[in-house]
């Protein structure tokens, strides 16, 4: 990854500190970044930056013009990074942030008008183009005591003091990150000291602290942060020494409590080992150990999940409650936020409880019988749209239990696989309980005078429903009729990946030798054997 960071003022000590941990291209002065994202002989497009971030400053871009031109030159602004836009760059553009009031508007409402002009065509922007993302550097900078420095302004047009460019590289970098990691899945929540004050087991359910002053509301606040957090996405579970009757009644019956039982899509309350319930909530939610974050009051069952836990992120806990509101945020910044939220992100909960009555219903069924009465349909959807291409980045970057060779694609290497026209099975899947969204894909190179299945994933939510069974068919009859006669498929062992190790062999194929440290599989599509699959496809809306 090469990065560029433009502003409309000297951001050099940005740059430079971004520069000692990440490919970043040299400054070369300032005050013009959408000249230069608008010249193509730019010495960024010639460096090969595939990631550009602009950083303006809105005081800098509107001083001395009154509201209506103030906005004219906001709206100039998002116009031209709109034209300016290239395939296969990831751009991020900050948001808000105020240098200095000397300049500013003598009404306060002129400053506040402009800020929602930005904001708004920031938005705009960012649902409009998908490789487009907003920086959250108004609230890094707020982290610090006096991000700002009119020395340095005066000196260089140089924004921040020392302290500001620190948090200004921290955010960038930031930003970085989330864009290309693979986010963490859960937070497993302790009860008590945790989500609200006291024991319950010694308090009863209506003397916990919890409450809309001093302690009892900043431990209502942390569960309005962990709300926030399940509604983008991450998976909230318990995992509690408590007697369980107790905590349920808290949580059922307390008036201050904001996390409801259908929030968690898991939870262990006993008195069992924390380890061993941890182990158990990621065997139930089909999610591998290193997916979770543990938070816990205790330091020894910190400790101890630490100890026999490894792949389990276990961060210390503050010292003082009030200062767990803002630590939880951290906490999602830091492991849990993604560059973009996805639809299949906000309905996670409900789709993990919906695998839950899924999962009781198969105990009372023999497994035909239970794939049978689940009524699946799919629904292939097509990958050139930009939420699909983004819930196929995720997935490709996530799965990986049922991942037959685990590919991390970069999101310009995603482009430009797409952009070859190879046939993309990307599917999203429903039965009587309720929808999944998409959760399969398949990706056949059809470059040689053979295709072959470079990639095939699907996730774990719907592993042993025979829907693998249906793509490969599809797969193979879309290509013969297409004129093939054979097809090769790929499968490259992980730690993870041992699920699928065999599939293809069960499915017919025929070892083939190695290709690129991967097994590779032969099929003669004449031959394919019969396979069954209680699965209807639906033709798209």
């Amino acid at each position: 990854m090469k990065l560029a960071i433009l502003s409309n003022v000297n951001l050099d000590f940005v740059v430079r500190l971004v520069g000692q941990h990440h490919d970043v291209c040299p400054a070369e002065g300032y005050g013009n970044p959408l000249g230069r994202l608008l010249n193509p002989g730019d010495s960024l497009y010639t460096a090969g930056a595939d990631t550009v971030f602009l950083l303006p400053d809105l005081d800098e871009l509107t001083a001395g013009r009154g509201e209506a031109d103030a906005r004219a030159e906001i709206e100039a602004l998002f116009a031209g990074l709109t034209q300016a836009l290239r395939p296969g760059i990831q751009y991020g553009v900050s948001d808000v942030w105020h240098r200095t009031a000397a300049l500013a508007p003598t009404d306060d409402f002129t400053r506040e008008h402009l800020d929602a002009c930005y904001l708004q065509a920031l938005e705009a922007l960012c649902t409009a183009h998908r490789n487009v993302h907003r920086i959250p550097l108004a609230a890094a900078l707020a982290k610090g005591k006096d991000p700002y420095s009119d020395q340095m302004w005066y000196s260089g047009k140089i924004p921040f003091s020392l302290e500001g460019n620190r948090l200004a590289a921290d955010a960038v970098e930031a930003a970085l990150t989330a864009l290309n990691r693979t986010p963490k899945k859960v937070l497993a929540l302790d009860l008590d000291n945790t989500l609200w004050g006291g024991i319950v087991g010694e308090a009863g359910p209506q003397g916990i602290t919890l409450s809309e002053d001093h302690a009892g509301a900043a431990y209502r606040d942390v569960q309005r942060a962990a709300l926030a957090m399940q509604r983008q996405g991450v998976l909230l579970v318990l995992c509690s020494k408590n007697n369980e009757a107790d905590a349920l009644e808290a949580i059922r019956h307390n008036p201050y409590m904001v996390l409801q039982e259908a929030d968690f899509a898991a939870r262990r309350i006993n008195w069992a080992p924390k380890a061993d319930n941890l182990r158990e909530l990621a065997n139930e939610l089909n999610l591998g150990l290193d997916s979770f974050v543990f938070v816990d009051d205790s330091p020894t069952e910190r400790a101890a999940v630490a100890a026999q836990l490894p792949q389990v992120t276990v961060p210390d806990f503050p010292d003082r409650v009030e200062l767990l509101p803002g630590w939880m945020a951290v906490l999602y910044d830091q492991w849990f936020r993604p560059a973009r939220t996805t639809d299949e992100d906000r309905a996670k909960t409900a789709q993990y409880r919906e695998n839950h009555a899924r999962a009781e219903l198969e105990k009372t069924l023999s497994y035909d019988e239970f794939l049978q009465s689940l009524d699946i349909r799919l629904t292939r959807v097509d990958p050139a749209g930009d939420a699909a291409r983004d819930r196929l980045f995720q997935m490709l970057q996530k799965t990986n239990q049922f991942n037959l060779t685990t590919h991390r694609y970069t999101r310009q290497e995603l482009d430009a696989l797409l952009a070859k026209g190879w046939p993309v099975y990307l599917y999203q899947a429903a039965d009587r309980f309720g929808r999944y969204g998409i959760v399969a894909a398949a990706i056949v190179d059809t470059d040689g005078p053979v295709p072959v299945v470079c990639d095939f994933l699907m996730s774990c939510r719907i592993m042993g429903k025979q829907i693998e069974n249906f793509i490969l068919d599809r797969i193979e009859t879309d290509l013969a009729a297409a004129g093939h006669t054979r097809l090769e498929a790929l499968y490259r062992p992980t730690a993870k990946n041992a699920p699928v190790a065999h599939l293809y062999e069960s499915l017919g194929y025929t070892p083939a030798g190695t290709r690129d440290d991967a097994r590779c599989y032969t099929l003669t599509l004449r031959d394919k054997p019969p396979r069954p699959y209680h699965v209807t496809e639906e033709d798209p809306q």
